[in-house]
This record gives C-alpha cells, structure tokens and sequence, in this order.
C-alpha cells in the first residue's frame, strides 16, 4: 500500500509540474523524471481503477511533456534524445542483471516517443528491433513503434529482417506482424503495385517455408483476401502440410485447405506470377 500511495503522490507531482512551467527549468533533469514517472505509471488508465481513471493518457503524456518544450524554449526532440538514452540504459541494465522491471520501463518509454510521429525515430528503432543482445519484449515494442511511424514499403523490410531471425520469430514475429498487416489493410487502397509486391513476396515466402502453422495461417488468412489467384496457388497447396496435425483450431483451418486441392486436378493449379517465387530453401 505504501508503494502504490507513492507512485500516485510522484505521478500527482509530475503532473503538477508539467502542467506548471514556472515550477523549475525544463531542463534534461525535468525530462528524467517526468520519463521516470511515466514509466512506473501504469500501461493503460483502467475505468474500473478510480485512482487510474483520471490520470492522464499515454498520448496526453507525451504532449504534456511537449507543451512544456515550447513554454520553456527547449527543443522538443530532446524528449526523444533523453528518452532513448534512457532506454538504451534500461536495456543495458537489463542485460547485465537480468532484472525485468527494467525493460518495462523502456518498453512503456517506447510507448511514449511513439506518439511523438517524428520519422527520425526510424533508425533508432531498426537498431533496437534488430539487435540480439536485447530482451525480446524491448525488441517488439520498438518494432511495433516502428510499424506505427514508418511507411509500409519500410515496414515490409523491416518484418523480412525480423521474420530472418528464428529467435524473434518464435517469440515476439507473432504480434508485430499482425500490426503490420493491420496497416497493410488501413492503406491497402494507396500502395503502389511494387510495394504490394513485396508484401506478397514476404508473405508467400512464409506460406511456403513457415515452420510454425501460426505464422503460415496468419499469411494464409492476409493473402486469401489480399491476392487475386492465391486461392488454387501451388503456393497456397503447400500449406496441405499442416492438415491432420496440431490442435483442433489449426486442425480446422488446414484440413478444408487440403480438402480443397484434392478436390483440384493437378493441372488446374497454378504457380502465381514470378514476382512471387518460391524461397531457394524450399524450391522444388
């Protein structure tokens, strides 16, 4: 109880003083703190919590913090240099004593600088989403960041990179990839035919090669809808490999798919266009 009453008292305080510009200088010292106090803060406001209710937002936070920027004169974007110096420090903590209320701090950081928008994030978050020697749940969260402020045609590269990394791949691909192909669907309607392309490329490649039936029916359930012609695809046929194995749901899904090509003469199957190859590792 005394911990809770503390972390409302500091939160209370840091709210007061940014919303109090003549409190203290908005120095690098002010943006710590108020990063430190929204990091112990919980991850969303909870209705039924009535110490949480009116506390404000994550994205109330950030332009909280802004606002305080253009009052004192300070550049706003030294929120976003303090903030990924203070995540790489989390990170490194986390490394070298394995404590993991660490990397809840930085992922909640991550949280915050992503309503920040700002595209000069995107090498930051590459970095971090792609560097083995942090925790797998910092790596998400900044790829997830990255989805959120990049364009499709980056993010596409980005997921090929991640999905490359089997440790990654069998952890945290799962969540990052379906907020991908949310923002596939979001923007489907103003992608240009080469980045669909690649988009589809990556999926089929997945389709054909996946080694978890997860990540093949997440691909398989985007492309059904995505892509004229996959539905009789040799590439889709593949999938034939997952029917009468694993657990009823995917027993479900993979079992009217091989139903569906026995029903289907040979020939009357087709390969999709050469823009959409087999994977080497794969190719018959």
């Amino acid at each position: 109880m005394r911990k809770l009453l503390l972390l409302y008292v500091t939160v209370i305080a840091l709210v007061s003083a940014a919303q109090n510009p003549g409190a203290r200088p908005f120095d690098d010292e002010a943006i710590r703190d108020m990063l430190e106090g929204f990091a112990v803060m919980e991850a969303d406001n909870e209705e039924s919590d009535p110490y949480q209710r009116d506390l404000p937002t994550v994205a109330d936070y950030y332009r909280m913090m802004e606002k305080r920027c253009e009052e004192s004169g300070v550049d706003k974007r030294r929120i976003l240099d303090v903030a990924k110096e203070e995540i790489d420090r989390c990170a490194a903590y986390v490394k070298s004593t394995g404590q993991t209320s660490s990397a809840h701090h930085a992922v909640r950081l991550l949280q915050l600088v992503a309503h920040s928008g700002d595209r000069s994030l995107l090498p930051y978050l590459e970095e971090k989403s792609l560097d083995p020697e942090i925790r797998r749940s910092i790596r998400s969260a900044a790829a997830e960041v990255y989805v959120n402020i990049a364009d499709v045609e980056e993010s596409v590269n980005l997921m090929r990179k991640l999905y490359d990394d089997r440790s990654f791949r069998e952890s945290q691909y799962y969540y990052v990839s379906g907020l991908f192909l949310q923002k596939v669907k979001a923007e489907e309607k103003s992608l240009t035919d080469e980045v669909k392309r690649d988009i589809c490329t990556h999926l089929l490649a997945i389709v054909q090669s996946a080694d978890s039936p997860g990540d093949a029916l997440d691909a398989e359930f985007f492309l059904r809808d995505f892509l004229p012609g996959y539905t009789n695809s040799k590439q889709r046929a593949t999938l034939v490999r997952y029917a009468n194995t694993g657990n009823e749901y995917m027993t479900n899904n993979f079992n009217p798919i091989k139903a569906h090509f026995d029903a289907i003469p040979p020939p009357k199957t087709h390969r999709l266009a050469q823009a959409f190859p087999r994977p080497a590792a794969v190719a018959g």
